[in-house]
C-alpha cells in the first residue's frame, strides 16, 4: 500500500451496512484542522471491496478496493466508492 493508505478488514452483515459505515467514516474524517492561527480542511478518499462478491483473496480484494479508491479521487476526493 502507498504511503498514506491503509486497509481494514471487518465482518459486514450486508451491503447496506457497508454503505452506512463508508459514509460514516467519510464524514468522520472530514474535519477542519487549526494550528498556529492557520486552518486547513482534511478529508479522505475511500475505496471499498467486499468479500466474497469482489473476490476471496487479498490481492483481488485490494485491486478492487484500489480501483474504487481512484474512482473516488476522480470525482474530486472526499468520499467513498464501493467496488
Amino acid at each position: 500500500m502507498g504511503g498514506d493508505e491503509f486497509a481494514a478488514f471487518i465482518p459486514a452483515p450486508d451491503s447496506e451496512w457497508v454503505e452506512d459505515k463508508a459514509k460514516e467514516l467519510s464524514n468522520a474524517l472530514r474535519v477542519t484542522c487549526t494550528e498556529g492561527g492557520k486552518s486547513w480542511e482534511m478529508s479522505a478518499s475511500i475505496g471499498v471491496s467486499i468479500a466474497p462478491i469482489d473476490g476471496n483473496d487479498f490481492d483481488t480484494l485490494y485491486q478492487k478496493a484500489d480501483a474504487a479508491l481512484y474512482q473516488t479521487k476522480q470525482r474530486g476526493k472526499n468520499g467513498y466508492t464501493i467496488a
